[in-house]
């Protein structure tokens, strides 16, 4: 990083409003170098989805075309679990190179700016420990929501049967019963999502710790993002909020705008399909361009936490493209 000829500005912990605009300078002094890895990691995602389709598609037609039709389904079955492999395999290499990111933004927060192969070289090793740590967050997400969901259920029922039969006996049986079911789902919807932004604020970093800290592991690095954000859910939040704004426009415009024009044609149309093609292609890349944003606005939030419990002292500088 080229240093600056005037005075860097020196970092104490961040309100959410600086975490994201910090964030976005980083990606905007080295914004080549964040678009590159980014794509490389949507590729290596949709290399992984296509080997996994043409091993499955492969097998199954090969041993439908020797044998038959029962013969085919069987190598379809095979052919997905073989398939498995190169999609792991993408997927492993798309989280590191997310947390790659990270990585490079934190480098360049504490003045030790690394070049992307070396930030690289310092996470491949640990290539199938991101992996796992995707799959263990993925088991974490899966199991709290469905502990939410019994949980949601039985403080539903409680608020809809104990608010339905307080109001029964002051307004009768049809109101009360009205009221007692609006307040008991809506009770049910607040406490998963509730329970949701807790947990998912509790992950939300646990990949930057993993690509940055040395002899960490995948179940450390969960362990290490429960701590660090510990106390700080709603700051989290905040800064969710303004960075869903800032990449916004990009998302309308590479997802939600395509499929406003989709309703209006009839599904399986030609006119359809090539809509539906083009809203895949601009989801890719609106994903490319706005995935740097989060990662380095994760870097930044990983300083900020650490900065707020270890007393972390940081340089924010402006830099010169790798």
């Amino acid at each position: 990083m080229a240093p600056s000829d005037s005075r860097p500005g020196q970092l104490g912990p961040l309100n959410p409003g600086n975490v994201v605009s910090a964030g976005l300078r980083l990606y905007r002094d080295r914004f080549k170098m964040y678009l590159k890895l980014s794509a490389i990691a949507y590729l290596w995602l949709l290399g992984g989805v296509l080997g996994w389709a043409l091993v499955t598609v492969a097998l199954g037609g090969l041993l439908a075309l020797i044998g038959n039709e029962v013969l085919g389904f069987l190598g379809v079955g095979i052919g997905l679990l073989l398939g498995l492999a190169p999609f792991l395999y993408g997927i492993a290499q798309f989280f590191m190179l997310s947390a790659v990111m990270s990585r490079l933004a934190f480098q360049q927060l504490i003045d030790q700016p690394e070049t992307a192969s070396v930030a690289q070289s310092g996470t491949k090793p640990k290539l199938w420990a991101f992996l796992k740590l995707g799959l263990l967050i993925l088991l974490l997400l899966t199991v709290g929501y469905f502990a939410l969901g019994i949980v949601a259920t039985i403080l539903g029922l409680l608020v809809g049967f104990l608010t339905g039969g307080i109001l029964s006996a002051v307004f009768g049986s049809d109101i009360g019963a009205a009221f007692g079911v609006a307040l008991g789902g809506l009770t049910v919807v607040a406490v998963v999502l509730i329970g949701l932004v807790w947990l998912v604020s509790r992950l939300s970093i646990a990949e930057v710790p993993l690509a940055i800290e040395p002899e960490i592991t995948a179940s450390d690095s969960i362990s290490r993002s429960w701590n660090l954000t510990k106390t700080s859910v709603l700051r989290i939040q905040f800064v969710v909020v303004a960075a869903f704004l800032i990449t916004l426009p990009f998302v309308v415009l590479s997802s939600y705008l395509p499929q406003i024009f989709m309703f209006r044609l009839g599904v399986g149309s030609t006119a359809y399909w090539t809509l539906y093609g083009v809203n895949l292609v601009l989801s890719f890349l609106g994903g490319m361009v706005t995935m740097p944003l989060w990662q380095t606005v994760k870097g930044v939030l990983y300083y900020d936490l650490r900065s707020r419990r270890e007393g972390l002292d940081l340089q924010l500088r402006p830099s010169t493209d790798y």
